[in-house]
């Protein structure tokens, strides 16, 4: 069994475990594929056990976490196994992809506590980590209040650890993984799409209220509608730059590059330019990779219709109505 076969088991094996998601649905079947190949570099490292996950950690600059010779680092992507992590959650362990005896390791010397890695011992307590994606933050599970920190005026980008805070006094222990499954929200509005079937259509969207859960929804019929909630959830894929809908899995689309330029979404494609975003953690923006200098926005406070605007700057009037929060649902570290 080739690698990227071998992942794409993985995935399918951990989606299958979400209650509400059904991956006998032939597009999430497609999917699943495509994720594999993606992940591929991943698929080559070996779990050592079926509850341990292949993924690359990603710092609030957008800077993969990566090993070197024992060091750690948080610098410009490269695309190698340095940069994959297997997190086990047995043992709480981070075993590096690129040297796969090794574990992520923090020790107390000298007063302060340091990080590298080390020969991996399910038993020493230094390799113990709680992987909370949920709230973006990467714990030591055995010393106390010492998190993973990414300082990015750290001369050659390494990380550390450092005393826990939160993420309001900055974004150094903001960590989020290559690909989230959540909400874009703002106040009490989610991002919505209007698609209700998984086909190539074009799907307009909004900011609209939570969605109820239907009672009547069976996860197990194949041929039942899809969940009303999923309009409102979102797979943002930090290697993509790519932000999919998960009732259709078509992906937010912005093809008019000025001020009020419609945004909907759109069948993926991986060169589509149109299709090309980046979270920015620090002023909550998400903005065009493509279209630079453009961010998603909303007219007011309805949330209708949000289109492209010129990103404004956090001192900016209307920045409110380009700030919208990620907010994780489907974790695979729990």
């Amino acid at each position: 069994m080739d690698d990227a076969k071998k992942r794409g088991l993985q995935i399918y094996d951990y989606l299958g475990s979400q209650p509400h998601f059904p991956i006998y649905h032939p597009s999430i079947m497609k999917s699943i594929a495509c994720i594999a190949a993606a992940l591929s570099l991943a698929a080559s490292a070996a779990p050592a056990s079926a509850n341990e996950v292949a993924w690359r950690f990603y710092s609030a600059q957008d800077y993969p976490l990566s090993e070197w010779y024992s060091n750690l680092f948080a610098d410009a992507k490269k695309d190698n196994m340095n940069e994959w992590w297997l997190f086990n959650k047995d043992t709480q362990q981070l075993r590096s992809n690129s040297n796969q005896r090794e574990c992520l390791d923090a020790y107390p010397k000298d007063g302060k506590y340091w990080v590298h890695t080390w020969a991996c011992d399910g038993a020493n307590p230094n390799q113990r980590w709680r992987v909370d994606m949920a709230n973006h933050r990467i714990q030591h599970a055995t010393h106390p209040n010492v998190c993973l920190d990414a300082d990015p005026t750290a001369p050659q980008h390494q990380a550390q650890v450092w005393e826990c805070h939160s993420h309001d006094v900055n974004k150094n222990q903001y960590w989020s993984v290559v690909q989230e499954i959540g909400h874009l929200q703002r106040k009490d509005l989610l991002l919505t799409t209007t698609k209700t079937e998984r086909n190539d259509t074009a799907g307009d969207i909004s900011f609209a209220a939570l969605l109820p859960k239907d009672p009547a929804e069976n996860p197990s019929d194949p041929n039942a509608p899809l969940p009303a909630a999923w309009r409102q959830e979102w797979d943002y894929n930090r290697d993509f730059h790519q932000v999919r809908s998960v009732i259709d899995y078509n992906c937010l689309d912005a093809y008019e590059p000025w001020n009020g330029g419609r945004v909907h979404t759109w069948k993926c494609g991986d060169t589509n330019e149109n299709q090309k975003w980046q979270y920015d953690v620090y002023t909550n923006q998400l903005r065009h990779l493509t279209h630079k200098g453009y961010c998603l926005d909303i007219n007011d406070e309805t949330g209708a219709r949000p289109h492209l605007w010129q990103c404004h700057p956090p001192t900016h009037n209307f920045y409110s109505l380009q700030k919208f929060d990620l907010f994780q649902t489907i974790s695979s570290f729990n």
